[in-house]
């Protein structure tokens, strides 16, 4: 009798191991894909380590001395070749390049990138070059583009710059399921650098955070971040009403009395515009000059600004322009891209107008970017000064909590 208790105690513990390891078998990292190029451009790929690529009759290998492709559109067909091979594809059709060994990698544009390489040839005479990677290369990828990680007194915003692009990239993976990607490689969604860029503290970032996430009643949270808020953040309805979340809040960017990130890049600028600068702008966007005409026609003409509307984080989001017989109206992002100069787009829609004689528009603004989220300097600023990624993130998200996911 005591034998068979033992027997009942062994049979129910092993059942019990089984079911544990069968509740706790950690989710599998998703993979991702990257758009880094479409283009209708020759371009190659040159191969470290062993990748192959399957193809209706074989299965080919390309490593070692047989390490590079080039590809080219002619004919209305796409050719893949190299010394030893030709292959000829159809628009429409696509190709992989598979890795065989985790440390391999290709270089494409001057890049190196992990992961394996897919090539969809399009109707349209364009390559799109996708890198399909697993998610936590990505975020290694990801984390040193978007902000400098030379610095150990950066960890703590770099993690906190990791929660929030894999927390992006998952929502992305969720909005594009079936889609021939899932994000461009450009801060359309994330900058993407591969392997190039990445540093001693973007890696360890990535590593410390792995797997985790910022929820938000039970979801990944909707995620926004910039360079620099200039002192306002602004409210995630600027986007729109589906973003419009109560974490993502107008209001000052401090802690205490103390504004986040005003000793680093971009907290206040000031840029300058004669009315020749502008005419271009002008005649760039809207097809009209009033320089070119006589002198006698254009002495009296003036260009005239108003500013419309600001939204709830004080930013400029209509903005009236007239000129001699022409009059627009400018909404948010447009307005940056009017007054592009040579030191590129307008850095952000916070600003005032400042008429300074009788033909120069001076603009004096503070912040990079569009001030949802969280500001990427004042992340630096907290971690400077000691925070921690969680307090960080709690700073610009708030009402949200850390989970891990895989």
């Amino acid at each position: 009798m005591r034998y068979l208790v033992y027997l009942l105690i062994i049979f129910l513990f092993a059942a019990g191991c089984q079911s544990l390891r069968k509740d706790t078998v950690a989710p599998q990292i998703p993979l991702i894909k990257v758009l880094l190029s479409s283009q209708s451009e020759p371009d190659s790929l040159i191969f470290s380590g062993i990748y192959e690529m399957q193809s209706e009759e074989a299965v080919y290998e390309f490593g070692r001395s047989n390490n590079s492709v080039q590809i080219q559109h002619r004919d209305n067909q796409y050719i893949v070749f190299n010394k030893n091979r030709r292959f000829i594809f159809q628009p429409g059709q696509s190709t992989i390049f598979r890795t065989r060994d985790a440390s391999a990698s290709f270089k494409f544009g001057g890049q190196r990138y992990p992961g394996d390489i897919l090539l969809l040839f399009t109707a349209e005479a364009k390559t799109r070059f996708i890198n399909q990677v697993d998610l936590e290369q990505y975020i290694q990828g990801v984390v040193p583009a978007e902000l400098p990680s030379s610095k150990m007194s950066y960890l703590e915003a770099l993690k906190a710059q990791a929660i929030c692009a894999r927390t992006y990239a998952i929502g992305r993976l969720d909005q594009t399921a079936g889609a021939e990607f899932n994000v461009y490689a450009s801060v359309r969604d994330q900058a993407y650098a591969g392997l190039d860029r990445q540093t001693t503290f973007s890696r360890q970032a990535v590593i410390e955070s792995f797997g985790t996430v910022l929820m938000f009643s039970e979801k990944p949270a909707v995620i926004y971040y910039h360079a620099s808020s200039g002192g306002l953040l602004e409210n995630g309805s600027v986007f729109g009403s589906a973003s419009s979340t109560v974490y993502l809040k107008e209001g000052k960017d401090q802690l205490g009395s103390k504004l986040l990130g005003a000793a680093y890049p971009k907290f206040r600028w000031s840029q300058s515009f004669s009315l020749p600068d502008l005419d271009k702008r002008f005649r760039e966007m809207f097809r009209k000059s009033r320089l070119s005409k006589p002198v006698a026609d254009t002495a009296q003409v003036e260009m005239a600004f108003k500013i419309m509307e600001r939204s709830p984080g004080l930013r400029v989001s209509r903005l009236s322009i007239s000129y001699a017989d022409t009059s627009v109206i400018l909404k948010d992002y447009e307005i940056r891209r009017f007054f592009t100069s040579a030191e590129g787009t307008l850095p952000s829609n916070l600003f005032s107008m400042d008429i300074q004689g009788d033909s120069l528009l001076v603009l004096n603004g503070g912040g990079f970017g569009h001030g949802v989220g969280m500001s990427q300097w004042g992340a630096v600023d907290m971690s400077e000064q000691g925070f921690k990624h969680y307090h960080i993130l709690k700073k610009y998200f708030p009402d949200t909590y850390l989970k891990k996911v895989y």
